[in-house]
């Protein structure tokens, strides 16, 4: 099935930080996509050890409107993967918005 993986945000392919050491609070993605049937969106850290499943992103070939949708991850790196699970379901990704704030300047403890 098809899916993307963004870079780890501040990884140095993607350095969208900073400082990448710092701990970043993602509270929303927007998507521009069109295409058929559900875009499924997940939320990783580094090692894929804590990871947010996203609502579907319900999609339409003639679209538009940008999806938004909430979420409340934080971690020091991010990554988003969109897929899709079922046969003949298609899309194409013209935008991807992270909205990041800094939490801390290091993990606690």
């Amino acid at each position: 099935m098809p899916f993307i993986e963004t870079a780890y945000l501040g990884s140095p392919g993607a350095p969208v930080f900073d400082d990448a050491d710092n701990v970043h609070h993602c509270s929303m993605i927007r998507v521009r996509v069109v295409g058929t049937g559900n875009l499924l969106a997940t939320l990783y850290n580094m090692e894929e050890e804590f990871s947010e499943i996203i609502d579907p992103i319900v999609m339409a070939t003639t679209n538009p409107n940008i999806a938004e949708r909430l979420t409340n991850f934080g971690e020091q790196r991010i990554s988003l993967r969109l897929e899709t699970t079922e046969i003949d379901e298609i899309f194409r990704i013209t935008r991807i918005s992270f909205y990041l704030k800094q939490l801390w300047t290091s993990l606690p403890g």
